[in-house]
């Protein structure tokens, strides 16, 4: 990562070097490896003013974080906030949909949900989860689906939930349906999560979530 605020030629949010044991190297090579992909979108789609709010975040937490577990997360809900108070939904959702292009390729699921919070369990974002069936809305044709996470590494930030990653992650693992709306309220042991699905989406914030109670 740069290493200071003087202008360089190739702005990008590069994962740090870890020496922790492998499930934390897990977790700060995600975390990183998702928030670069995020901010070179911005960079290469020209939402110049919240990639310089990003970067400005970055060194703002690198000066007083030295765990880089506690960075790398604080990085991705900074991110997500930025994000959601400069882009419009539908910003959000393209700025979001082509991060996940520029993540490794994985193959796409009619299971995006599971792929996508087993994902982030693997990582060490989640300490898990559960999910009920699809219902399907007739009225509109869209999909959606009750998560339940336990030990979800990012934290409410001014009564929002960051669900960037989810949101990315659900970009990545996709058919032909993509990420609409999610819905968030605040259970005993963690989030209960309403993740809404649809063939052609109009999108709701896909950042961050209001904390319903």
């Amino acid at each position: 990562m740069p290493t200071s605020r003087e202008p360089s030629t190739e702005r990008r949010l590069d994962p740090i070097a870890d020496r922790g044991e492998p499930a934390q190297r897990r977790l700060v090579e995600f975390c990183h490896s998702t928030a670069a992909a995020v901010f070179e979108t911005l960079s290469d789609d020209g939402y110049d003013e919240t990639e310089t709010a990003v970067m400005d975040t970055y060194f703002d937490h690198a000066e007083t974080i030295a765990d880089p577990d506690d960075l790398c997360l604080r990085l991705l809900e900074s991110m997500a906030m930025e994000l959601d108070s400069r882009l419009h939904p539908e910003e959000q959702a393209a700025v979001l949909e082509s991060a996940a292009t520029r993540q490794s390729p994985v193959e796409t699921t009619n299971r995006p949900v599971a792929a996508t919070l087993s994902v982030l369990e693997e990582n060490g974002l989640l300490g898990g989860y559960s999910q009920s069936p699809w219902s399907v809305a007739l009225r509109d044709g869209t999909r959606s689906i009750v998560a339940q996470l336990s030990a979800y590494a990012l934290s409410p930030q001014d009564g929002r939930l960051p669900v960037l990653p989810i949101a990315l992650e659900l970009y990545r693992h996709r058919a032909e349906w993509q990420p609409m709306s999610v819905r968030v309220g605040d259970v005993d042991d963690g989030w209960q999560l309403t993740l809404t699905m649809a063939t052609e989406a109009t999108p709701s914030g896909l950042a961050t979530v209001r904390i319903e109670s």
